[in-house]
């Protein structure tokens, strides 16, 4: 009742507070009040974050990622190769040789990474059902170098190459075929051999009659270079069995061989502890190392792995195996010590600290190892191909002897105890050596670095050190050969004072120094009783260059070179640089550069090719006018309007002391009309013509390619045995340009385009003679008109040049002779040509990243003089039609010369 009262109650005071009246005014009702403002729906919660530090993505938003999700990665994290994978380690040109059973075929993982197979043994292709170990091989394989596909995540080494030899069958594994097949794919270049295979043997007689046989089976192996490893036995005993502990009793052959233990992990995909049934490394101690011994991998139907899961020592191997792929595959100059040295000093210590009888060096580490070894035990004798990088702290009693014509950098801070040796090829020092350091022979590149002990370098051994980063030796440099200053990072520069090397004592000194290149630096070395330091005093590129004897091209490239610098100088000193980025570069690209590359790059800035196309224009202008003049001779005679169309072709080269030579060609076609004027033999005509110009520098990848449109108006007066006649022309060019400019270590192509043309005017007058001979004089004009331009270029070295015009002017005295038989003519023509003025092809331009630095490029000089000859032959086709052709060639001063031809067809109307 009191519910219902309560209720009642409540509903009534509603319908109450609805129905009240207002007081005053005429309605009985009060409006209806306005509606509440909209409400907006709550704003979402913000993104959940990671907070577990375990996860990959901790603090991150979303949901926690997990490095290790469970057995499935046991083969990548539990190792770290994932990591290792990550930073570009796959094992990729690495061949893996597996000594096991019978390969199981069509299985996916392996399709395609099995480079070779032989089965050595004397059974059937196919073990049978009943044995319990079918698809062991293969699991092993995958393990390895499988590759991924569905939930499996691939193998450790996934760009490696498997080469198996089937050495088990009938649950038997036999040391005679496992020679058999050690010899086999050692012929291969196999150097890394897994034997997962293991026996026990009880007595000390057994143990060293079974480490003999397996000694014999895999010294064909061995003596080519290969690293055994083997698996130490699932009996849960207190050492390793056999062939795992050969070395016990095989003592010189302990460097290439490693026993592997089994491992179980943590949640967190960590090594934890032995598997239970895993034997301990026991008397392989310092050979052995472990391995997670759980995998996860696609099920091989009718095996005992059909579930997709296996564990045991057999596949801890594999995981070290695999290991051992990425890890030559990093560094594959490596020795099989090298690597075995590697894989255990890298290892992830468990048990009792240092090597221990039960985990031996601890757990197998990919992303430790693929930096290079962590503890030089005895001394490592690196012969070195390429480049590599130690970047492990690397400790031990040790030394290091670096031979082989490669470079090893050691980066690390390193604390090994030994001597370093440099006996060939080149030693970079980033991070810190404690003990000596002896160059023999080869190079110490220092970058930074610093040696605890002493500096020898003698009479065959080269310092190099970085500018901004000297070399640090506690105790004595004791110096010797040569001194090369290399190049200081981007961001540092260099003062005209630079500390080189400090020490506790100096004693001797550099038999040279070389800093960069000597076109553009001084480099003078002062010593004291504890440091070198080297006074740098910058040169201009082409006075140095000069007084080298270097090439005119060198030289001239230098000038401009000179300029740019001086105006970055300047640049750098205000602090504004603002805009200038590309060409600073550029310009320590030169400052940087040795000889070799400075006199490559200052010949390429010279601009050869612009250079070139100024001088072939006039060429080419000069070409055009002399077709046309010599035709105009033979118009004597006409008496009807006259077409014609001719095409003339030019093959010739320009030369230039100094300079490579530019080879170029010619072609144009030219259609045209002759007309009588008048009563005395007046004969005026015009013409138009099409042709391209290609033009090449091979030496300096410097490529013309112009296309020309030219129009020519003629006039030919005779007047008795004599006559005069004018030529006009005027040619447009669209002419593209490309060329190769070398930065120091970096080129770069440069290309632009641009619209050129050029004048010709000529006069002549000559004088037939009864003999048929004519003598004539030319007078010649030429005016080129070069198109402002830039090659713009993210480099900034291109160049950029203004409007700019040169003019020519040619006198000709020569020869013509024409004779006419039936419908045959035969003309000969000789002449000397001299250039009367002393024009200029050069051009000033700058820069286009430095427009306030200007220089002069160098154009070809015009030939002062030259001889030309050329024998021609016309045939009347017709009364009305006549073909007609000629052959030329001219030799200039400067060894300029060209071979020309022409094949022409005139019609009367």
């Amino acid at each position: 009742m009191t519910n219902r009262s309560l209720l009642s109650t409540a509903i009534l005071s509603v319908l109450l507070a609805a129905g009240c009246g207002g007081g005053g005014g005429g309605g009985g009702t009060r409006p209806d009040a306005p509606p509440p403002p909209p409400t907006s729906p709550p704003p979402p919660p913000p993104p959940a974050t990671c907070e577990d530090e375990d996860a990959i993505n901790y603090g991150d938003e979303g949901d926690c990622e997990f490095r290790y999700t469970g057995r499935a990665d046991n083969a990548l994290v539990g190792t770290n190769a994932d990591v290792a994978q990550a930073e570009g380690f796959t094992g990729e040109g690495v061949k893996v040789g597996v000594l096991d059973d019978a390969r199981y075929e069509g299985y996916a993982p392996l399709e395609g990474k099995v480079d070779y197979y032989e089965d050595f043994t004397s059974a059937d292709a196919t073990e049978p059902d009943s044995n319990d170990k079918r698809g062991h091989g293969t699991v092993i394989s995958t393990i390895i170098a499988g590759t991924a596909g569905g939930d499996f995540k691939g193998g450790i080494a996934p760009d490696a190459s498997i080469y198996w030899g089937r050495i088990c069958a009938d649950d038997t594994c036999r040391a005679l075929d496992a020679m058999d097949a050690a010899t086999a794919l050692a012929a291969e270049g196999v150097k890394i051999f897994n034997l997962s295979v293991s026996s026990v043997r009880e007595t000390e007689d057994e143990q060293r009659q079974s480490a003999a046989g397996w000694e014999q089976a895999m010294r064909p192996a061995l003596e080519a270079g290969g690293l055994i490893i083997a698996a130490a036995g699932n009996d849960a005993r207190d050492t390793a069995n056999y062939p795992a502990a050969t070395p016990r009793y095989q003592p010189q052959w302990e460097s290439q061989w490693l026993s592997v233990v089994a491992l179980e992990l943590d949640d967190n995909g960590n090594p934890d502890e032995l598997s239970s049934y895993s034997n301990k490394c026991g008397h392989t101690a310092d050979w052995c190392l472990g391995a997670p011994g759980l995998y996860e991998f696609p099920g091989i139907p009718g095996s005992a792995f059909d579930s997709g899961a296996g564990q045991g020592t057999s596949f801890a191997t594999a995981g070290v195996s695999g290991v051992a792929a990425l890890v030559a595959g990093a560094f594959p100059w490596m020795s099989a010590s090298n690597l075995q040295q590697t894989l255990l000093t890298t290892a992830r210590d468990m048990g009792a600290p240092g090597v221990d009888a039960v985990f031996g060096w601890g757990a197998v580490d990919a992303a430790a190892a693929v930096k290079g070894p962590g503890m030089f035990v005895t001394d490592f004798d690196a012969r070195v191909t390429g480049t590599s990088t130690f970047s492990n702290d690397i400790s031990g009693n040790g030394g290091l002897v670096k031979g082989g014509d490669g470079t090893l950098v050691l980066a690390g801070n390193n604390t090994y105890l030994g001597d370093t040796t440099v006996e060939a090829g080149v030693l970079a020092l980033v991070g810190d050596v404690s003990g000596d350091v002896v160059v023999a022979g080869g190079d110490l590149y220092a970058r930074g670095g610093s040696i605890g002990g002493n500096y020898t370098v003698g009479e065959l051994g080269d310092t190099a050190i970085k500018l901004g980063m000297p070399l640090e030796v506690t105790g004595a440099a004791l110096i010797d050969g040569g001194l090369l200053l290399s190049n200081p990072d981007s961001s540092y520069e260099v003062e005209s004072t630079e500390d080189v090397l400090t020490a506790g004592t100096v004693e001797g000194t550099f038999s040279d120094v070389v800093y960069a290149n000597d076109f553009l630096w001084t480099v003078d070395l002062d010593y004291t009783d504890t440091s070198v330091v080297a006074e740098l005093t910058r040169n201009a590129a082409a006075s140095a260059a000069t007084a080298s004897g270097a090439s005119v091209a060198v030289v001239d490239g230098a000038e401009s070179v000179d300029a740019l610098i001086g105006f970055l100088d300047e640049v750098a000193r205000s602090g504004d640089t603002a805009g200038y980025e590309s060409i600073l570069a550029s310009g320590a690209s030169l400052l940087n550069a040795n000889n070799a590359q400075a006199a490559a790059a200052f010949e390429s800035l010279t601009g050869q090719v612009h250079g070139m196309q100024r001088a072939l224009s006039v060429q080419t202008a000069l070409n055009d006018t002399r077709a046309a003049v010599d035709r105009l001779p033979h118009l004597a005679g006409t008496t009807r309007a006259t077409g014609w169309v001719q095409a003339d072709a030019v093959d010739g080269e320009m030369k230039r002391d100094g300079y490579s030579t530019a080879d170029y060609d010619q072609f144009a076609v030219t259609v045209g009309v002759d007309v009588p004027v008048g009563r005395n033999g007046t004969v005026v005509g015009a013409s138009l013509s099409k042709g391209d110009t290609r033009g090449n520098i091979d030496s300096s990848t410097s490529h013309l390619d112009e296309d020309r449109i030219g129009i020519t108006g003629y006039l030919h007066q005779p007047i008795g045995s004599a006559y005069v006649s004018a030529v006009v022309g005027h040619g447009s060019s669209d002419v593209d340009t490309g060329r190769m400019v070398s930065l120091g270590r970096n080129r770069t192509y440069l290309e632009e385009s641009r619209e050129d043309d050029s004048w010709g005017v000529n006069l002549e007058a000559g004088y037939r003679l009864a003999s048929g001979a004519t003598p004539f004089l030319g007078l010649t004009g030429i005016v080129h008109n070069q198109d402002a331009f830039s090659e713009d270029d993210a480099s900034g070295l291109g160049l950029s040049a203004s409007d700019d015009s040169v003019t020519a002017i040619y006198a000709d005295l020569g020869l013509r002779h024409r004779r006419e038989s039936g419908r045959w003519t035969q003309d000969f023509m000789v002449a000397y040509r001299a250039l009367l003025n002393d024009p200029t092809t050069d051009f000033n331009a700058w820069y286009t990243g430095a427009p306030e630095a200007k220089f002069t490029v160098q154009g070809y000089e015009l030939s002062s003089d030259a001889i030309r000859a050329a024998l021609g032959a016309g045939f009347r086709l017709t009364p009305n039609a006549t073909v007609y052709g000629s052959l030329g060639l001219e030799q200039a001063s400067g060894q300029n010369s060209n071979a020309n031809a022409n094949l022409g067809l005139r019609w009367m109307f």
